[in-house]
């Protein structure tokens, strides 16, 4: 909520009371305000919190609260009854996104607020439900229990953050859902992707035309099912090419594992000259554990991120790697979710966002010697 920002005399029940307020006026929620569990996980805020805040309200005559019946709106009467007030109800769309906050890229917290923007100039409102679960179990369990209590037109389900259950769950349950990322075998919902596919064809097909022959792809052994369409695509290719040698090797998402990965490679008699790396954070370690072990890159061992994060470029050397433009992701997912909110029946469809190949510094053209 980024009013908060702006007022930081206020008290958070009055900044909470000042976004219930705001949308009330739009008649998003029509005459009957969201129940104080759900509420209180939209906005990201404690229960006690809430309850401050909507008492507030009631004193302004604004709602009112039963502990039974729920809280409702009071003025509604006065501004033409609940047929008024639904008509006035804008369209919404829900996002799921069971991580915690501080995990997320800078490149999907960008695409997430133009995304928003664009809703927004479409009378379309945005929400974020934004928690993490112990299991997928537990996710899909929240995430069933969210759908029956919150009325979106059309649910934005994470690329690196579902499983194909709740995929399938969408599906049989004719929720209206748009997934972002890869597809599941067998799963009919409309997607919008970044193509890592294609960054892994390109990749070791770059790295073969700059004169590499022993090639490696490091990525988390609980890959996202991009990591692992990449990662096949770029065993294909390299396969495809007489004398090259490829592999994918698995760390087990810890600094420590991917230092320990470094250091075996490092060892090795026959150690693979590039590297094809799935994730910046990981891409971080990598290159300064080889810094610490006295590797120059590119010179001895090269290095690709296959994906982008704004920090990298402010890296020395620049790395090579795959960039997307967040804007057009956040327009195409808009563009899908607002047909789907409006009752399109996008099944099957599929977006495909082509990365784009930054060259930077840590990729040796071996052909010069």
């Amino acid at each position: 909520m980024n009013s908060s920002r702006d007022m930081p005399f206020q008290t958070r029940a009055t900044q909470v009371a000042a976004f219930l307020r705001a949308r009330i006026k739009s008649g998003e929620w029509g005459d009957a305000i969201p129940a104080e569990r759900v509420l209180a996980t939209q906005i990201g805020t404690s229960r006690t919190t809430l309850r401050l805040a909507l008492d507030l309200l009631q004193q302004e005559g604004v709602v009112l609260v039963r502990s039974r019946q729920g809280t409702t709106v009071k003025e509604a009467d006065s501004r033409g009854g609940r047929g008024r007030r639904m008509a006035l109800r804008s369209r919404s769309v829900g996002l799921f996104l069971p991580v915690e906050m501080d995990h997320l890229f800078q490149r999907t917290i960008l695409w997430i607020d133009e995304c928003r923007r664009i809703l927004y100039s479409r009378q379309i409102g945005l929400q974020v439900y934004q928690k993490k679960f112990r299991s997928d179990g537990a996710k899909n369990r929240a995430f069933r229990k969210l759908v029956r209590e919150s009325r979106h037109d059309c649910w934005l389900i994470s690329w690196s953050n579902s499983n194909a259950s709740m995929k399938q769950w969408c599906e049989e349950s004719n929720v209206p859902a748009l997934v972002i990322g890869a597809r599941h075998a067998g799963c009919g919902l409309p997607h919008v992707m970044v193509d890592h596919q294609a960054s892994g064809h390109h990749a070791a097909a770059q790295m073969i035309r700059m004169g590499h022959r022993h090639l490696a792809m490091l990525m988390d052994r609980e890959g996202k099912l991009g990591d692992m369409e990449c990662s096949a695509a770029f065993l294909e290719t390299a396969r495809a090419h007489d004398g090259v040698v490829a592999e994918v090797i698995h760390h087990n998402g810890t600094t420590d594992g991917v230092c320990h990965l470094v250091d075996r490679l490092v060892e090795r008699a026959e150690k693979p000259s590039a590297w094809l790396i799935a994730d910046p954070l990981c891409y971080l370690t990598v290159h300064t554990r080889l810094m610490q072990r006295g590797v120059r890159i590119p010179d001895d061992i090269s290095l690709v991120c296959r994906d982008e994060d704004a920090w990298l470029a402010s890296c020395m050397p620049e790395p090579s790697r795959y960039v997307f433009d967040s804007r057009q992701l956040a327009k195409q997912v808009a563009r899908m979710a607002e047909r789907i909110a409006s009752g399109a029946s996008l099944a099957g469809m599929e977006s495909h966002i082509l990365p784009e190949f930054v060259a930077g510094a840590t990729l040796r053209d071996r052909r010069k010697g």
